[in-house]
């Protein structure tokens, strides 16, 4: 099945039979449960196109390249395509990417070429959303120009397939424009037409990542008829097979007839042209589109495969799978199919052992996303550390990943958040790289800010941001420490263990909040905890001191001791949920998916709803959860009430489905809220599973089985998981004493 966009203008409630026992899990097509067009629009950043699990070519319609709410290139407002490009980023907050466009038009293509200032150049075409289809691997439009022209779309790791049918033309053109990209600046764009049937080209780009290169070859089905550039300034095409400027656009001619498509297949590399060539022939050597739209389709129902649920509302598992499919699209390849990948030096390195990604936003993904990755994606865990490593070693200054994007470092967000990511990946059992050399650039990268060393914390009048970098350092450093004790160690474990409690440092007991702290020991003064709009000195990253004071993940205890205790710690809690936004001016534009000063749509209160569980009061963990996974998730356009940010988004509401959250990553535990579903099962190796089953539709949870056996600790550990069995859950319609007991919370 493939997935009209209007089909979201009405919803069935029914029973999914491969959800349900009737078939085998080799026969489910989890496909017709995934639905692109969830979160393009609203401020949902995601794109509709083409793509594999984290490939490389995300082929997908640009539809507007300026703008918030269009950092993915897409927004479904909008009425027009200006082409199809094949990279793109799945729901950030920051737009890039968008090179090689492919633009279809019929007739003289003069004009199609020489207007490079419009927003919505002349070769741009209308379209309906009745006209549009979307499925995992596929995407398919009919342009409204021409007379119609028929666009589908499909993609492997590393080459995207284009299947373009015409009316019957003489002048049926393809534009291919270098020069197009979201939000980006063009460096140096070169151009090739090789024999009658082939182009090649580059595109070197300055933006988000400050020097991407991109190489391509591209071949065609048929022959072409003509073919020209423009670049530069140039008033008339070329016809020079060399092309080369800051602004390019070339165009191939063909011959069609009515009904006969052209086809193209396209190859990415960031290395060179060579790379590209290599990764085509391995990965797309066949003209059968059909046969690569069923490769990729299944590829995505093998990955979805791996959580199925039951429900009897077929909203309900859209919107799970849909977040299932979100969670797959990063971080992204960066290598050839030989090993070879552009490094964050611009050199060309080799990895025979694994592939090698970037695209990794661990501001935000540190917090569930690679969480997720551990219980559902193994075989792939070592092969992102290992790539994260890569940029370690290779980086003129051994910066280890903050946001790296296409083999860029972007420096982007503050923290360094690869250090929970390894060193949850290490305790979890993935240890396939070199953990030494790791430890020594961990330890470095975290001696880089003086200010941060010599005071622990960063002081108010001397950095932006300053609370919450301190609170994040804090982290951070916990997470170093474990990794060091896990390796031996000791000594180093101590020294970033003390780093870890200077939270303390920027907390006010008085008031019971963080807030900013000057370099004389003096508080920031005015105080307003609601604030969170971005400011000179600011002293909060996309939040505000009513969220920022629970960011405490590795000391919820210590949080809770200088809050004044269990009680008062929960009267906080409630605070900040019921607590009315008073002045919208004062908020961060990522302030969405609100409840009180609880910001769904933002990762600072990714982890807050489950904090009553630490403190005795698991039913309001219960209350919230399912306050914000129904309200805030949906099959719908708007689906996601923020960026989905790279799968941090759905790998929120994925774990929150499946009644547990990783509240501190690298503690290996998982603190449980409330089932979505009444049943779940986890794959897991070696022919294992984890299932989870909830007995009825009842509020809270009475009881806990793990294996049968009661549970009465209010989180499981990550080997409870992996080592298979079942979790039963046991509702009543009334909170019960379950969880409620200082022994059974958290560690």
């Amino acid at each position: 099945m493939v997935w009209k966009a209007t089909a979201l203008l009405s919803v069935l409630a029914v029973s999914i039979f491969a959800t349900c026992g009737s078939a085998t899990a080799d026969e489910q097509d989890l496909n017709s449960l995934v639905n692109p067009i969830i979160g393009t629009g609203g401020h949902g950043h995601t794109y509709p196109g083409a793509s594999v699990p984290f490939g490389m070519v995300q082929l997908s319609p640009d539809t507007g390249t300026k703008g918030w709410d269009w950092c993915s290139g897409y927004n479904y407002s909008d009425r027009s395509i200006m082409g199809f490009s094949h990279t793109h980023l799945s729901g950030t907050g920051c737009g890039d990417m968008g090179d090689i466009l492919f633009a279809p038009m019929v007739g003289p293509v003069e004009a199609g070429l020489t207007d490079q200032t419009s927003d919505k150049p002349s070769y741009s075409s209308t379209f309906s959303h009745w006209n549009e289809t979307a499925s995992p691997g596929y995407y398919s439009v009919k342009l409204d120009r021409d007379g119609g022209i028929l666009v589908e779309l499909t993609a492997t790791p590393r080459t995207g397939m284009h299947r373009y049918t015409f009316p019957a033309s003489d002048k049926a053109n393809l534009i291919v424009d270098l020069t197009h990209g979201i939000s980006d600046e063009p460096l140096d764009l070169q151009l090739n037409f090789i024999g009658n049937n082939k182009i090649t080209g580059m595109r070197r780009s300055k933006g988000w990542a400050q020097d991407q290169f991109v190489y391509f070859v591209a071949e065609f089905s048929q022959p072409f008829s003509d073919f020209g550039s423009i670049a530069n300034d140039d008033a008339t095409p070329s016809h020079n097979r060399e092309a080369h400027g800051k602004k390019l656009r070339g165009y191939v001619t063909f011959k069609t007839r009515e009904k006969e498509p052209v086809l193209a297949r396209v190859a990415l590399s960031t290395t060179g042209i060579d790379g590209a060539e290599l990764n085509l022939h391995k990965e797309a050597s066949t003209w059968k589109f059909d046969e690569v739209k069923q490769a990729a389709a299944s590829q995505w129902n093998k990955e979805l495969k791996k959580v199925t649920i039951q429900s009897s509302e077929r909203k309900d598992l859209e919107t799970f799978y849909t977040a299932v499919y979100h969670s797959l699209l990063a971080p992204t390849i960066i290598s050839d199919v030989d090993g070879k990948f552009r490094g964050s030096d611009h050199r060309v390195h080799e990895n025979h052992q694994f592939a090698t990604y970037s695209t990794f936003s661990l501001w935000d993904t540190f917090r569930a996303e690679h969480s997720l990755f551990t219980l559902v994606q193994p075989d792939l865990v070592d092969a992102f550390i290992s790539s994260i490593l890569e940029q370690g070693k290779n980086s003129e200054n051994k910066t280890l990943a903050i946001w790296p994007l296409y083999g860029n470092e972007t420096y982007c967000m503050i923290g360094y958040h690869s250090f929970p990511v390894i060193a949850e990946a290490y305790r979890k059992g993935f240890r396939n790289w070199d953990t030494k050399a790791m430890l020594a650039l961990m330890v470095d990268n975290s001696k880089r800010n003086d200010w941060w060393a010599e005071k622990g914390y960063i002081p108010a009048d001397k950095e932006d941001q300053s609370v919450s970098k301190t609170l994040e350092f804090a982290y951070d450093d916990w997470t170093l420490a474990q990794f060091a004790k896990d390796l031996g160690e000791d000594e180093l474990a101590k020294k970033y263990l003390a780093r870890s409690q200077a939270f303390k440092n920027v907390f006010d007991k008085q008031i019971g909040f963080v807030r900013g702290k000057m370099a004389d020991g003096s508080w920031r003064t005015p105080f307003d905890p609601a604030n969170s709009k971005p400011g000179a000195l600011h002293d909060f990253t996309e939040g505000n001191a009513w969220q920022y004071t629970f960011f405490v993940p590795q000391d919820v205890s210590g949080l809770i001791t200088e809050l004044g205790g269990r009680a008062a710690f929960n009267t906080k809690l409630d605070e900040l949920f019921t607590k009315t936004v008073t002045n919208e001016k004062d908020l961060v534009q990522d302030f969405t998916g609100v409840i009180g000063q609880y910001a769904h749509g933002n990762e600072p209160s990714h982890q807050i709803a489950y904090m009553y569980d630490y403190a005795g009061e698991p039913w309001k963990t219960q209350d919230r959860v399912r306050q914000i996974r129904d309200r805030y998730y949906t099959n719908g356009i708007d689906g996601l009430c923020g960026n989905e940010d790279c799968g941090q988004m759905s790998a929120w509401y994925i774990f929150s489905a499946l009644g547990f959250y990783p509240v501190n990553p690298v503690n290996g535990e998982y603190v449980i809220g409330t089932p979505a579903f009444p049943r779940a099962t986890i794959s897991l190796p070696s022919n294992k599973s984890f299932t989870i089953i909830r007995d009825s539709s009842k509020k809270y949870i009475d009881k806990v089985l793990l294996n049968g056996k009661p549970l009465s600790h209010v989180y499981l550990t990550h080997k409870d998981i992996t080592d298979g069995g079942s979790l039963e859950f046991i509702m009543a319609d009334k909170p019960g004493t379950w969880g409620t007991v200082e022994q059974d919370a958290p560690h």
